[in-house]
């Protein structure tokens, strides 16, 4: 049994009872040898006492109110590219209730779940995490593709920020009748080639070790569903150079329910 601090003390005490006071005092010594025994009894008594498993002594474990209860939805799906061991979390109002790993084939599975909004995490080293909403109705089977981009050097791919970005440059025409005219037209031209460069940035990222955006293009209905895609740009910035040129940058995400990675998804 280990000894608390206060048993420390009086153990020595308790060796130390007899040898002062037996002879000057027997009563008195007695009476000192069983309250200090006394004491001993209460302090072994509550370092013997078991902890309470899985709490930190003295703190209360509160319960989690924000966490839903049982259910029986399921939520199943797959990681693109098939990888084994990929951890998939289940994030529920900002908290994980649960993870799970995926096995040889990519596959994973959430099983008794009550229905609700949830967020989906695919993570694998090497890898840029993929970040999907998913609604889950009562008592139903959902099924999520999650897709992991292989991290590799793409101009104008910013994975720590899960972001596509590409610019174009406009020049004004010499025959513009105002400068007005001139600045709209040079706006337009570095648009269009914001957009040529966009694509080609898409194309690049690649999919696995066999193919890339660009790859999977080749297919009609891919195709049209990427450029789909590209048409959800953002105008991250836009400056004016020497000479009346105009820069235009373009932005995309790479993840998340409206990045590339959702419409990868919806292709497999």
């Amino acid at each position: 049994m280990e000894l608390v601090p206060g048993m420390r003390l009086i153990v020595p005490a308790l060796l130390s009872v007899p040898m002062l006071y037996f002879n000057q005092n027997k009563g008195e010594a007695m009476r000192t040898l069983i309250t200090l025994m006394l004491v001993l009894l209460v302090l072994s008594s509550v370092a013997c006492r078991p902890k309470q498993e899985g709490a930190v002594e003295g703190t209360p474990v509160p319960a989690d109110a924000s966490t839903p209860a049982s259910g029986k939805a399921v939520l199943a799906g797959k990681i693109i590219p098939p990888r084994p061991n990929s951890e998939v979390k289940l994030i529920y109002e900002g908290k994980e209730r649960a993870a799970v790993r995926t096995d040889r084939e990519g596959k994973y599975e959430f099983t008794e779940l009550p229905p609700g909004t949830y967020e989906v995490r695919a993570t694998a080293p090497g890898h840029a995490d993929d970040i999907a909403p998913v609604v889950i109705p009562e008592n139903q089977t959902v099924r999520q593709i999650a897709v992991l981009f292989p991290i590799v050097d793409v101009d104008g791919v910013d994975w720590a920020a899960g972001k596509i970005r590409a610019t174009g440059v406009g020049l004004p025409p010499q025959n513009a009748s105002n400068a007005g005219a001139a600045r709209a037209m040079a706006q337009r031209a570095a648009l269009a080639d914001a957009q040529r460069n966009l694509l080609r940035t898409v194309e690049q990222i690649r999919i696995d070790g066999e193919r890339n955006v660009g790859t999977i293009m080749r297919n009609r209905n891919v195709a049209k569903r990427i450029r789909g895609f590209l048409k959800g740009y953002t105008v991250a910035s836009e400056r004016e150079l020497e000479g009346g040129r105009i820069e235009i940058m373009l932005e995309l995400p790479l993840t998340g329910p409206a990045g590339l990675s959702r419409y990868i998804a919806e292709q497999s």
